[in-house]
């Protein structure tokens, strides 16, 4: 190879490689790169419809007609206490949980709800006031049959929106219903 021939493919090769980083930079131009760590998962979407479910590790996408959102799929913990309610028998009664809430499904979860655990508690306490109200909390004795009901409800209204809670633990029962005595026969209600 001579002096000139090795000028001439050195000089080529140099207006490939400006070639090929112009067409790079150009085809990269607008686009944005985004990083999504373990415990997140990303929900993509192409012109409004969705296109995919991404784990963990950075990605690039054009924010004209692409979007991700990000979901947490950490467990959030929710107290909710001393809520009032009325049972079957319209007996007042305050009671208090604690739970764990859970994404199930991050598609539901990022098309359905506008901010996860905000919306999802609001779930949870409505539900759990609405199932309290068919049942008769008579009081700590059948907490366990109570927590293991109301889990059930909220988890079947929460499936709806992608997401969950584990198991319920009710913290606090209490339960105003008039006593009945019985005094020579006739019943006194107090």
């Amino acid at each position: 190879m001579t002096q000139d021939q090795f000028t001439g493919m050195f000089s080529l090769l140099i207006v490939i490689s400006v070639l090929v980083a112009y067409f790079t930079r150009q085809r990269n131009r607008g686009k944005k790169r985004i990083l999504i760590t373990d415990y997140r998962r990303g929900v993509h979407f192409v012109s409004g419809a969705f296109k995919a479910i991404l784990g963990p590790g950075s990605y690039r996408y054009n924010p004209s007609n692409e979007q991700i959102s990000i979901v947490d799929m950490r467990p959030q913990p929710i107290l909710i206490e001393r809520l009032p309610f009325q049972d079957a028998l319209m007996h007042n009664g305050i009671i208090s949980v604690g739970t764990e809430l859970l994404v199930r499904d991050p598609r539901l979860a990022a098309t359905e709800l506008r901010d996860q655990v905000k919306d999802a508690y609001v779930m949870v306490r409505e539900t759990l006031r609405a199932e309290l109200s068919k049942q008769v909390a008579a009081g700590s004795e059948n907490a366990a049959l109570l927590s293991e009901s109301i889990t059930k409800a909220v988890n079947t209204e929460l499936a709806r929106v992608g997401m969950g809670i584990s198991e319920i633990e009710v913290t606090e029962l209490w339960s105003h219903s008039p006593q009945l005595q019985t005094t020579a026969g006739s019943a006194i209600i107090q």
